[in-house]
């Protein structure tokens, strides 16, 4: 369990925080306690390691925006500025005609 977690100065400061509440009547009560006070006085007195020991041999995965790449590559961007700025953002009786034809179709379907 310690190769796995890996005790900072904040995590040592916490654990070790739960001290002030071990007694003899709660060991008395819940006896598996007795080995987790030794853990934490273990750890109490455990170096622990700086930052840098801490990011060292990690795995940073970074996200790799394919579709955005593919459509970059794929898209002559100037004319398909043109053809929306002409048909979609264009402010026109007919144009609002065809989309209203379109959008009608799409409910009746």
């Amino acid at each position: 369990c310690r190769a796995k977690y890996r005790y900072d100065d904040f995590r040592r400061d916490t654990v070790t925080r739960l001290q002030r509440y071990f007694n003899e009547t709660l060991f008395d009560q819940i006896p598996m306690l007795v080995d987790l006070q030794r853990v934490i006085s273990e750890v109490t007195f455990m170096v622990t390691p700086t930052a840098a020991d801490m990011t060292q041999g990690r795995l940073i995965l970074e996200q790799v925006p394919e579709l955005r790449d593919n459509l970059m590559r794929r898209g002559d961007w100037k004319k398909i500025a043109r053809e929306q700025e002409q048909g979609v953002f264009a402010d026109s009786p007919e144009n609002r005609a065809r989309h209203k034809r379109k959008m009608d179709s799409l409910v009746q379907t």
